[in-house]
């Protein structure tokens, strides 16, 4: 292979070009209008603008003015910190940040038009200008012939240099460039170029004693070369350049590979700013890139997360205009599916069908099309159960990147067929090159270190996608990069290089690709699993609510729209907002639109039970209970809350209701279906129980249910006997260990935090007297400054122990966790994940299993013992779970530093619940347990007729999950179930649905219209008996039809 060692083999002429291409400058130096935007948006007009413009604690700065260009000065200039935004006559023209500084300005600009530039104190990544900069604000004057000569010898330099070229051609091109040059190389000393050259290295010892001379303006001998003897030698040095290149083609016609360039802006979506900055990022981002796709005709833009497009929409119209007519030319695609880039372990399978649903509907809407590709880059891993749904919204081609970041294993492919659990499959593409990822940067090395990597995996045949442009906190392609690539796609020896779209990788389904089932794990990023508990949990209620609420609605046609609620709640599961690795003030926002969401969503719930349930003739109050969960929930416990000790009428007897808490009680309920709700009479007790002071233990008590035994001992569980037997092989409870990640900090959980256990204070139970339900168990616990405390309820309804967890966590780096030990004997522990379950080895047997010590669970996990005996741990909001050995954990809170340094401090309160069982979880109902205790009991008290039960269904199988119930989405009355098969079964199933509507069909998850090939599903009109035919792990999407359906697709 040919090699050229001299670093300065004809850097000084590339320099050199740089400097003639400018021919002259003009300063931009009076406003007519200068404001200073201060927190809180209000505004200060001045006089004058400095250098240093961090006056007055000021977050932005506007300067405007009626200007002309100066004649030959097609082009602005504007180095500044921070970012900003040009403006034309009050559209947007031109983003700014310190990868796009200059730009050309319209050809129609030659009368006077109003310029306006709008300054942020914020970086492109988010960093804090404390005196932000204006270092250089002018028009210039262009030489593009010399501006192209300096991009065609700085590309064949780099080219020159690149390590794997035949020697044949590092020879043939080093003389070609000798020649090139020496129309250049003839003329005299020029000072414009020796101070370009010195200035940019000045570092070097060789330079340091010239550079003092010409800063000291001591430096003799360099000329002023006139203009015209200067054009005239660039001008033939530009033509042989371009002859060198047409040689090197003809000489050295092969190629070695194929990319699929595709310029774009990675934006998250909130990270280290907030969703208000991210908006000016996005208005930023777009009209640098359409200014770029209007300059070069060659040049395609991908960009994904319609969220932001709608942005555009709202706040740009003109802009969205331009946008929508370059989409339309093939130009800009727009990449589907989602309609944030969303994190995609936690999520529910709900929330994730609908991303897809306002994605491609919004796409379908104002563009005319509907992708077929799912861009996900950057997202911290894939749930198995992914697979099943994008096949379902029709995707076909799935792209990440995140993959290659994996710390212990490398993943096997980059093409593949993805097979989810019900057996359909989506082409997987992972792209990016191992540094840049998908933040390409168009130069030789990251071109060619992006294909090598692939070729390892897929030899010379296959496509690689290349995405290139700054990205995360957006910017895209700048000029530089266009300029490279134009010319690395002329050059022998590289990659083919096309421009077009990402779907154009799709290939047809009998592609020899390798299979593969399963989650797409990412071994790095495991604290995103629990880091921002109390987000999450948060999160996990407002998506079993919001099940119910549109439920509900849907019943009674109670006129609610949940489609912004739905915006937002998709919108908060962004993958740097749900996994918790964004700054504080991040969460701060997100606080504050969860807690309006909570409350929209309850007010849509009790609006629909009003009518649901009349109301009573006499004002009678009456308590309701409403299911969310999408399964059946068998007899339970129900937590509510009464300013007095009620009683209540369950099944026509009054039950008194045992008190746990200042005003919160509980009481047993008979079986409910999902979706369903009773209304009961409630009053208070004619003679309640005094209430008993609590005993303080310091030893051990040990309490009884059915054939459950539990000994409780101050620093936790002792012994757990099931009909006698126990499983505990070490006592039960709260683990605290140091942790200390090396880099990401709130993304990461270290391998080898069991080392570093840290010692916890206990303080004495507090044992309540046992209660008609339960009893109450209270342990305290001390870490360093931290507090928890763990009230445990036995409970003598399900026989079954759990646990509700309150922390205050102060101390930083302190992972918390609830960990059982068990002795059970099983290779495998089973896992609920967004899409039916999983299973993870108890112990590892590889290299790759071993990197898998923290995974995703959604409400359960469960460990089971040959089919006859068995421990399921069930949550209500905490997804970082392990099982080694038998020893079953969950990661309570991870109390990271940065971003965030307070999170984690109040992690919220968790629920917790050990339920040891006879059979499989399958047999035991573990599933329906884990969805009833996740989901909670929605109560209220109403003035409404009591007694009354109302089901949308009646005997709903045990196997199938209700993930949806809603209006359809265009309007009209029509109503839509989508449920899943969550058992892996294959047979027949049957229901009663109290839906009107005379007939059901099978309808896409998207459009919701009649899909080409349905299955076998039959309502019987007069007994309202849904039967339909299944196969494992299936999504059905069915419509009741009150009216004909219509094809419009609205967003």
């Amino acid at each position: 292979m040919g090699k050229v060692n001299n670093r300065d083999l004809f850097s000084f002429w590339v320099e050199a070009l740089h400097s003639w291409s400018i021919i002259s400058r003009s300063p931009l130096t009076h406003w007519d209008r200068v404001v200073y935007v201060l927190p809180g948006g209000q505004t200060r007009p001045m006089q004058e603008v400095g250098k240093d413009w961090s006056v007055l604690g000021a977050d932005r700065l506007i300067l405007e003015s009626l200007i002309t260009p100066p004649r030959w000065h097609r082009h602005l200039l504007l180095d500044l910190d921070g970012e900003g935004l040009v403006r034309l006559d009050q559209q947007p023209l031109f983003g700014l940040n310190t990868f796009h500084r200059m730009f050309r300005i319209p050809e129609s600009w030659q009368e006077p038009r109003t310029l306006s530039v709008e300054i942020g104190r914020l970086g492109l990544m988010g960093q804090h200008f404390d005196h932000p900069q204006i270092r250089e604000l002018a028009w210039c004057r262009i030489d593009d012939i010399a501006y192209s000569a300096y991009w065609d010898l700085k590309v064949l330099r780099e080219y020159l240099r690149h390590q794997t070229l035949p020697e044949g051609v590092v020879s043939e091109l080093a003389r070609d460039l000798e020649q090139a040059v020496q129309p250049i190389y003839h003329l005299p000393p020029d000072k414009q170029a020796w101070t370009k050259w010195l200035t940019h290295h000045a570092d070097w010892a060789e330079t340091d004693a010239l550079w003092r001379l010409l800063r000291e303006n001591k430096m003799k001998g360099l000329h002023n070369i006139p203009r015209p003897l200067l054009a005239e030698r660039i001008e033939e040095t530009h033509k042989r350049l371009h002859e060198v290149i047409t040689r090197l083609n003809r000489n050295f016609p092969v190629k070695n590979g194929h990319l699929q360039a595709l310029g774009h802006a990675h934006i998250d979506l909130a990270w280290l700013w907030r969703e208000e900055e991210t908006r000016r990022k996005v208005i930023r981002t777009v009209a640098t890139q359409i200014h770029f796709l209007e300059s070069f005709p060659e040049y395609i833009f991908g960009m994904s997360t319609p969220a932001m497009w709608k942005t555009i929409e709202e706040e740009e119209p003109a802009l969205f205009s331009r946008m929508k007519d370059l989409a339309a030319q093939n130009r800009i695609e727009p990449l589907g599916a989602f309609w944030v880039e969303a994190d995609s372990q936690i999520p529910d399978a709900a929330a994730i069908i609908r991303q897809m649903i306002h994605g491609l509907r919004y796409f379908m809407h104002h563009l005319g099309v509907r992708p077929v590709t799912a861009f996900l880059p950057d997202t911290f891993g894939f749930s198995e159960g992914l697979p099943t749904l994008l096949a379902a919204a029709g995707i076909r081609l799935f792209f990440t990147t995140k993959l290659n970041w994996n710390d212990t294993t490398v993943f096997p492919y980059k093409d593949f067929w993805w097979i989810g659990p019900d057996g359909r499959k989506v082409q997987a593409h992972i792209f990016g090159g191992p540094e840049q990822g998908y933040n390409g940067t168009s130069s030789l090395r990251d071109i060619m270190d992006g294909w090598q990597e692939y070729q390892k995996f897929s030899g010379q045949t296959g496509t690689l996608l290349y995405t290139y442009g700054y990205g995360d906190g957006g910017g895209g392609p700048n000029q530089d990069m266009l300029e490279r690539l134009r010319r690395y796609e002329q050059l022998p020896g590289l990659p083919e290089i096309t421009r077009g779209f990402a779907a154009a990788l799709i290939r047809p389904p009998d592609t020899a690709f390798p299979c593969y089932r399963g989650e797409l794990y990412l071994e790095y990023h495991r604290g995103t699993l629990s880091s921002q508990s109390q987000v999450k949990s948060q999160m996990r209620r407002i998506q079993e609510h919001v099940r119910l609420a549109e439920a509900l609605a849907a019943w009674t046609r109670t006129d609610w729209n949940f489609h912004h609620v739905w915006e937002r709640i998709l919108v908060n599961q962004f993958h740097d907002i749900l996994p918790g690795s964004a700054i504080h003030e991040v969460y701060r926002d997100v606080e504050t639109d969860l807690k309006t969401l909570e409350d929209m969503i309850s007010n849509a719930i009790t609006g629909s039970l009003k009518t649901l349930f009349p109301r009573s003739a006499a004002d009678a109050i009456s308590m309701v209970a409403a299911n969310p969960s999408g399964m059946r929930a068998g007899t339970r416990l129900v937590e509510f809350r009464a300013p007095y000790h009620p009683e209540v009428a369950v099944d026509g007897e009054w039950q008194r209701a045992q008190k746990i808490g200042p005003d919160q009680y509980i009481m047993a309920l008979g079986p409910m279906e999902p979706l369903s709700a009773v209304s009961l009479a409630i009053r208070a007790c004619q003679s309640p129980n005094e209430e008993e002071r609590p005993q303080l233990l310091h030893d051990s008590y040990t309490c009884q249910s059915g054939p459950l035994t539990v000994m409780f001992v101050p620093d936790g569980i002792h012994q757990i006997l099931w009909e006698g037997q126990s499983f505990l092989r070490e006592p039960a409870g709260i683990r605290a260990y140091w942790h200390h990640p090396d880099r990401y900090d709130a993304w990461e959980l270290m391998p080898g935090y069991r080392n570093n256990l840290c010692d916890i204070q206990h303080e004495p139970m507090v044992v309540d007297k046992a209660g008609p339900f339960c009893q109450v168990i209270r342990l305290r616990h001390r870490i360093e400054h931290s507090t928890i405390v763990e009230t445990y309820r036995v409970d003598f309804v399900h026989h079954a122990l759990n646990l509700f967890v309150h922390s205050q966590i102060p101390d930083r780096h302190l992972l918390v966790r609830y960990e059982i030990p068990t002795d059970l004997v099983t290779r495998y522990a089973t896992a609920e994940t967004m899409w039916g379950t999983t299973s993870h080895p108890t112990v590892p047997g590889s290299l790759e299993e071993s990197a898998r010590f923290e995974w995703a669970a959604h409400r359960f996990v469960d460990l089971s013992e040959g089919g006859h005996f068995g421990l399921a741990l069930l949550n209500n909001g905490r997804y970082g779970h392990s099982v080694e050995e038998g020893r079953i954990g969950v990661t309570l809170s991870t109390a990271p530093l940065y971003p965030d340094p307070a999170a984690d401090v109040e992690p919220g309160d968790v629920s917790l619940c050990l339920f040891p069982h006879r059979g499989t979880w399958r047999e035991a109902g573990v599933m329906e347990q884990a969805h009833a205790f996740s989901a909670g009991m929605w109560t209220r008290t109403l003035p409404t007729h009591a007694d009354e039960r109302r089901s949308l269904v009646k005997g709903w199988p045990a196997n199938f999950r209700i993930v949806s119930l809603k209006l359809a989405e265009d309007g009209s009355q029509d109503v839509v179930m989508q449920l899943g098969e969550m058992f892996g079964y294959r047979g027949q199933a049957s229901c009663h649905v109290d839906l009107p509507g005379q007939s059901v069909q099978q309808v896409d998850v998207i459009t919701e219209q009649p899909v080409p090939n349905p299955g076998t599903v039959h309502l019987d009109p007069r007994t309202r008996l849904l039967t339909w035919d299944y196969r494992p792990y299936e999504l059905l999407v069915l419509r009741w039809i009150q009216s004909p359906p219509t094809n419009s697709v609205t967003p």
